[in-house]
């Protein structure tokens, strides 16, 4: 909360200042447009009380897929793996080897 009247909530000081400049210089169409203001000149940039928005926020819906206790890390694991003799990288297993995700090299299996 600020004491200012006309911006009465500002999450940081760059935030306020940059609704300061918006109520000095820019006009109240101008501000409605990047919403700063909802029409009723309140600054909440919101829909006015007893009206719905707009635009309601999308509904985001997320798959998931149950986990499989039996499943191998599909890039390997490089917990205990040696570093590249090429590059120096970190190798992953490849089936009873290591292979270099930087450079392709092996470990001598083929």
């Amino acid at each position: 909360a600020t004491n200012n009247p006309k911006i009465r909530f500002a999450k940081s000081i760059p935030d306020y200042v940059a609704r300061w400049l918006a109520n000095e210089f820019l006009s109240e169409d101008d501000r409605r447009a990047i919403g700063l203001e909802n029409g009723e000149g309140n600054g909440h940039g919101g829909a006015p009380a007893g009206k719905a928005a707009a635009n309601p926020a999308a509904t985001v819906r997320f798959e998931t897929k149950p986990l499989d206790a039996f499943a191998t890390p599909s890039g390997g694991t490089s917990e205990d793996a040696p570093s590249c003799h090429i590059c120096g990288g970190i190798m992953v297993r490849s089936g009873t080897c290591y292979a270099c995700t930087v450079c392709g090299a092996t470990s001598g299996c083929s």
